[in-house]
């Protein structure tokens, strides 16, 4: 019984030293917004813009008040969707669930008569084919390492390559960037954009879709049919100096959820180029 109680502390603390690797600021906040630290007695205090806390940490956040949340190494910031208290890491969760709801539901601009219409970006009977076909273990891991070396690309100093028929244009709001991607060609494209945090060289997806219930089978990335336009997806991204942004262009599907996450396994410096047809451009 003691060897089992020994083997679950230690199960215990090494999930706490993992998640404690993870570094995350309050990036700004309104209203009284309080925080209480998990390994300590100390009561609850206000929060500080700037100030760092650990994942299992707990915020408090009042009715009428927000907090972003700033995820230093790939330089990532979330927003709170609700009043409550959580810990750190279920704030983020519910952020990255409502920015996946969100992305979701984009309206999808006609670009040849510049009218608006509201289709499911996410139902594959847009490109006359089944979710069914995502990738396979060894596929995931190809792709990611060449997402990663395009990120390498980018940071690199080099033009950016031009891809006939679809462009990236990007939008300063409040000193963070809105993207919005344009397909001219004759074929359907799954587009994101890639987020390269120069000073860690982390890469990681701008748009990440997580299962919407426990019974969805996959999640994939926003398709832009031919002939359209993505935009006004109202989520913003950081535009320091170390922030690099890459479009990225496949005709085939992956689950952006796995992705990321395979994305973290790879090094900028490791990865490789492979013959998997991407396009990209920055």
């Amino acid at each position: 019984m003691k060897r089992v109680i020994v083997i679950l502390f230690c199960a215990v603390c090494g999930w706490v030293s993992v998640l404690a690797q993870d570094h995350y600021r309050i990036y700004s906040h309104t209203g009284k917004v309080e925080y209480k630290l998990a390994l300590s007695d100390t009561p609850w205090q206000q929060v500080q813009d700037g100030m760092e806390l650990s994942i299992i940490d707990s915020v408090r956040i009042p009715e009428g008040g927000k907090v972003r949340i700033l995820r230093v190494e790939p330089n990532m910031i979330y927003n709170s969707v609700e009043s409550g208290t959580k810990d750190v890491y279920h704030w983020v969760k519910a952020a990255v669930n409502a920015n996946s709801d969100h992305i979701r539901g984009t309206i999808l601009v006609d670009v040849f008569s510049g009218q608006k219409k509201q289709i499911d970006v996410h139902d594959m009977r847009v490109l006359g084919a089944s979710v069914r076909g995502t990738q396979s273990r060894d596929t995931l891991e190809q792709m990611a390492d060449m997402f990663v070396w395009i990120g390498a690309q980018a940071c690199s100093g080099k033009p950016s390559p031009k891809v006939e028929g679809i462009t990236f244009k990007k939008n300063k709001v409040f000193g963070e960037w809105d993207f919005i991607y344009e397909n001219h060609t004759s074929k359907n494209y799954f587009i994101n954009v890639l987020h390269i945090n120069k000073l860690t060289d982390n890469v990681s997806l701008c748009y990440v879709l997580t299962p919407s219930s426990k019974k969805e089978e996959t999640t994939v990335c926003p398709i832009v049919p031919s002939g359209y336009c993505q935009c006004g997806m109202d989520l913003f991204f950081p535009a320091s100096e170390n922030d690099v942004y890459v479009l990225v262009a496949t005709e085939i599907p992956y689950n952006t959820d796995d992705m990321d996450i395979e994305l973290s396994r790879h090094s900028i410096k490791t990865a490789k180029k492979s013959d998997l047809d991407i396009k990209y451009m920055w």
